[in-house]
């Protein structure tokens, strides 16, 4: 087997189903190189054999003859193209592992990112969700207390002495209620702080992820480029 007898083996191994044209060349170059390294071995048996018996003239010609035809047919054994179609076969073959890796590797990212958004939406909507019934809890207490305070105004003094306890009660609730309302709106806040460099890190994400998308659209092309080579090539020959 020559030198690059392992790396042909695995090209073939790797060829799809989808490549049966390309695998029959890889098939045929090895067993070419093969038949090429016998003959080699043959002539220079003759070679030898023709050593020996110098004395005979006639037989020195008639393996002299079969050398020389021997030697033709192993050139015609393999031609350039086909060395040129196998390298390109083996690159393809790593190009598409590479492009099926980087996608595998693209999708994960997108996935990350699509969860980082969800998440973030859910927190964003929970977050309003809060505020918004924290505002109208203050705004019925409000309410509330102005409306005492009115019936305070349009009654005597001793009919003011229960709706004084109740408004009493009343403006304790709504202080307790905005001091909870800003308390709130500081841990809102801070959540709104985190979102932020949340979403800014998954912008970063996102730009990582299109530039992953840019190197497989290259990878892609590259490997359509010498698929295309590959296929021309095979047509010339008729394969």
């Amino acid at each position: 087997m020559s030198s690059n007898g392992s790396d042909r083996v695995e090209a073939i191994s790797g060829m799809k189903s989808g490549n049966s044209k390309k695998a029959i060349l890889k098939s045929e170059t090895y067993n070419a190189r093969i038949a090429r390294d016998n003959l080699t071995k043959e002539v220079a048996s003759l070679r030898k054999t023709m050593g020996v018996q110098s004395n005979d003239d006639a037989e020195k010609l008639s393996l002299i003859k079969k050398i020389n035809e021997m030697e033709k047919e192993s050139e015609n054994l393999l031609t350039p193209g086909d060395e040129t179609i196998e390298e390109l076969i083996v690159n393809i073959s790593w190009l598409e592992t590479e492009l099926e890796g980087r996608k595998a590797e693209s999708i994960h990212k997108e996935t990350i990112c699509l969860r980082a958004e969800n998440k973030h939406r859910l927190q964003l909507q929970e977050v309003e969700k809060e505020m918004k019934k924290m505002e109208m809890e203050i705004k019925f207490y409000q309410n509330e207390n102005f409306s005492l305070r009115r019936m305070m105004m349009e009654t005597t003094l001793p009919e003011q002495q229960p709706a004084l306890k109740e408004l009493f009660k009343m403006t304790l609730k709504l202080d307790t209620l905005e001091n909870n309302f800003y308390e709130s709106r500081k841990s809102i806040n801070t959540k709104l702080i985190n979102y932020m460099e949340e979403c800014k890190l998954l912008q970063e994400l996102k730009d990582e992820m299109l530039t992953q998308k840019g190197f497989l659209h290259s990878i892609a092309k590259k490997k359509q480029t010498e698929d295309d080579t590959v296929n021309d090539m095979l047509g010339k020959m008729k394969i």
